[in-house]
């Protein structure tokens, strides 16, 4: 993950955490947890650890990090009553 700054602009990241297991006998990839945060710049994998309190064990798990704009996000137009 790269130390990119965004400035002001803040960004969603998309993370998942996602852990090694044996079952059975071929390794599979199980996902531990799901979140979504806001940075003004690319979160290392530490400074994510330290906000979510995750248990993350870098020989075991991996964290997919995903950065998305608010701004490019489709909306759903106002709900009429």
């Amino acid at each position: 993950m790269s130390n990119h700054k965004n400035g002001s602009k803040e960004f969603l990241y998309v993370i998942r955490h996602m852990r090694w297991m044996r079952v059975d006998d071929p390794l599979t990839k199980r996902i531990k947890g799901e979140y979504i945060i806001r940075a003004d710049h690319d979160p290392s994998p530490s400074e994510i650890c330290d906000l979510l309190g995750l248990n993350f064990d870098p020989r075991k798990d991996d964290l997919d990090v995903q950065r998305h704009d608010p701004d490019a996000l489709p909306v759903l137009p106002p709900k009429h009553k």
